[in-house]
């Protein structure tokens, strides 16, 4: 087998009942088994379907080959059987020279996508890694691509959406213009986590970005967090923020959950950069109104969270997981005015000129 049909898929050319070798599909290549007939006598509902090859024969007297396909579609498995090489065509676009095709597959090989992890300036045939070792780059760059590929499938990386060490074995082998299988897991549905801490307290001084101190203290159920989506605020309450992070951060009993999946749900909520105003060390929220900020008495202050990092016991059922910040304060002088809207007059430019 040529290492084109080895990697190639591919699909039926003519569809339909014609006993003619390249139509349908046979238990065993034509007059080679006494009494052995077709496997499918319509090829027709497999007009779609994807097979692989994985046998190739030639027989003697007709001088023809033979290849013994599977379906791609664990759905299709029925059409599964040997057929003229002739009688199939290739399924997909050629792969850039400068790409590796990557199938991603569950374990019983059914294809869920496929994509093409491309390596800029790379000749064809040029091998992703030395055999071993699969560089930082390529590891990232392939997790990426399978996040990206993958949302919506109901299909992840892997239980933390990460390579497995024999995984970036194998793909160190990979070269471009060539393809690769590499395998996924089912999504879990289940919530991961009960809790996790958001540490977001700080008894520092305003002017400094320093690392935030464990516990939630001074948010409470009055804190509002602001962050910007696009060109607009984004303002909740606090606890509701990290209730709707939570439900979305899965996991199975026995799983790993990876940092990525906690900071990606952190992020839907605008949890991994925000703005927390406090009245005399307090959260508060009464005072922001669409019209902008009314000080009425006290000492406000801004704090400015952005996320560092995960850190505790990631594994599902855990009740010490932790979201760490760093945070910058600044005092709002006495008198000023402060309407953070969008665009240029947003949260971020409006806290600089503080």
């Amino acid at each position: 087998m040529t290492d084109v049909q080895r990697n190639g898929t591919y699909k039926i050319a003519n569809v339909g009942t014609a006993n003619n070798d390249k139509t349908v599909t046979y238990k065993q290549p034509s007059w080679t088994q006494y009494k052995v007939g077709r496997q499918v006598t319509d090829s027709t509902p497999y007009k779609d379907a994807t097979f692989k090859i994985d046998q190739v024969g030639t027989r003697t007297r007709e001088n023809d080959t033979w290849v013994h396909i599977t379906a791609t579609d664990s759905k299709n498995s029925a059409a599964d059987g040997w057929i003229l090489a002739s009688g199939l065509t290739d399924a997909e676009a050629p792969i850039p020279n400068d790409s590796v095709q990557i199938r991603f597959v569950t374990n019983t090989g059914t294809e869920i996508k496929v994509a093409n992890y491309q390596v800029p300036g790379a000749a064809k045939n040029t091998q992703l890694g030395n055999g071993t070792t699969l560089p930082q780059q390529h590891i990232n760059g392939i997790e990426s691509l399978a996040a990206t590929s993958l949302a919506g499938t109901g299909y992840q990386l892997n239980n933390d959406g990460k390579l497995t060490q024999a995984q970036q074995i194998d793909l160190s082998k990979a070269v471009t213009g060539g393809t690769i299988n590499v395998k996924v897991t089912k999504e879990s549905t289940n919530q991961a986590f009960s809790n996790i801490t958001l540490n977001t307290s700080s008894t520092a001084s305003p002017g400094e970005t320093v690392n935030t101190e464990n516990g939630e203290a001074p948010i409470n159920s009055n804190a509002f967090g602001y962050s910007e989506d696009g060109n607009k605020v984004v303002a909740n309450n606090l606890p509701v923020l990290k209730s709707n992070a939570l439900s979305n951060i899965k996991g199975d009993s026995g799983q790993n959950v990876s940092e990525a999946a906690i900071k990606s749900s952190l992020a839907d909520q605008g949890l991994i950069d925000f703005y927390v105003v406090y009245q005399n060390g307090l959260a508060t929220k009464g005072f922001v109104t669409d019209n902008g900020l009314k000080l009425s008495g006290g000492q406000y202050e801004i704090w400015h969270y952005t996320y560092k990092g995960v850190s505790g016991d990631l594994n599902v059922g855990s009740t010490n997981v932790n979201v760490n910040y760093e945070v910058l304060k600044k005092k709002v002088p006495f008198g000023k005015w402060i309407q953070p809207t969008s665009g240029s007059n947003s949260w971020k430019n409006v806290f600089g000129t503080i």
